[in-house]
């Protein structure tokens, strides 16, 4: 799967123009790893999750944000809310030690928000929420709109070449779904990718912190 990954045209892309969004990606993986770790049953002889995980978590989650705003929150809680609805259980959730994870979270991003406050009042917040991100839910923000379905036809191009072997992978996903690691993967993938077709706005980059959770159901498939 970090093979598919490497080789993939678009986080080669993003990776050599130094933006933001490898480094978003990059907290999205820490966090579902972190994830995993917590929802995932272990066997009798693995070790348990190193106590760091948590914190793991919570400080990459922060990093993300200030990276990007609250986009990560969408990747991040999607899947967990995707979860819990179908588990109808949120004990898992324990493993990440909110209690104490929370306030570390806020430590990272409330400063900056305090000081983008104090610095500009609420004018940073309305131009960036209002007219920024909430306008590229109904509009094509500069020229960049696109119908649904845009992923799906795009991701051929640029997670090639490992996009060959998505029609591989279909069959086995679709028959194990309601397998724990599948669900699990699913959980990351489907519901953003769903919001992404659904805004009107696209751009290739999008979707790219879904990327690998394609790639671990696509050497699932190899491995089996």
């Amino acid at each position: 799967a970090a093979m598919m990954m490497a080789a993939s045209i678009l986080l080669g892309i993003e990776a050599r123009l130094a933006k933001t969004d490898a480094m978003l990606l990059f907290m999205v993986v820490l966090c579902m790893g972190a994830l995993a770790r917590a929802y995932l049953p272990r066997h009798a002889d693995e070790p348990d999750a190193h106590p760091a995980v948590p914190f793991a978590f919570w400080i990459a989650l922060g990093i993300g944000v200030l990276l990007k705003g609250p986009l990560i929150l969408m990747f991040i809680g999607l899947p967990i809310v995707t979860l819990v609805a179908i588990d109808r259980s949120t004990s898992w959730l324990k493993a990440l030690r909110p209690l104490i994870g929370i306030p570390i979270f806020l430590l990272l991003v409330l400063p900056w928000f305090a000081a983008i406050v104090m610095r500009t009042g609420s004018t940073f917040f309305s131009d960036s929420i209002g007219g920024d991100m909430l306008s590229k839910v109904y509009s094509g923000q500069e020229g960049h709109g696109a119908p649904p379905c845009y992923f799906i036809v795009l991701f051929f191009f640029t997670f090639w070449p490992a996009s060959l072997l998505a029609g591989m992978a279909v069959p086995g996903v679709w028959r194990d779904k309601w397998e724990t690691p599948v669900k699990f993967l699913l959980a990351w993938l489907v519901p953003a990718w769903f919001v992404f077709e659904l805004i009107i706005t696209k751009l290739p980059h999008y979707v790219l912190p879904l990327y690998p959770a394609i790639a671990i159901l696509l050497a699932r498939a190899i491995e089996t």
